[in-house]
């Protein structure tokens, strides 16, 4: 039962949560070290790096635009897949640097509170 929530909320992209599951299942004696240690391993491979992502991300974001100059001179239709595949590429790699940006802030965009 709790390899299938470890898995549904890996699914989700909830890997904190996850691995606050298997600690707290660990410390509460309902868990074996060694299944825990085999879930922490899967919690953390799961996790893509940041730079691995937006690696990939720009990668494929520069292929859709290739795509979308290709098709542009093929009329509306052209233009409108164009369109829909550069906007399907840049969608999750604008977001994930939004949300860096919202958790952390840009560096040095900001003065930091007092301490």
């Amino acid at each position: 039962m709790l390899a299938r929530m470890i898995a549904v909320l890996l699914a989700f992209g909830a890997h904190d949560h996850a691995l606050e599951l298997v600690e707290a299942a660990q410390d509460a004696g309902g868990l074996e070290v060694a299944m825990a240690n085999d879930l922490r391993a899967a919690v953390t491979g799961s996790v893509i790096s940041p730079s691995t992502f937006l690696l990939r991300g720009g990668i494929a974001l520069l292929l859709a635009l290739a795509v979308g100059a290709v098709l542009l001179p093929s009329g509306q239709r052209g233009r409108n897949v164009g369109g829909a595949i550069v906007a399907s590429q840049a969608a999750p790699l604008f977001h994930a640097l939004y949300i860096a940006a919202a958790r952390g802030g840009l560096r040095r965009s900001c003065i930091a509170d007092p301490a």
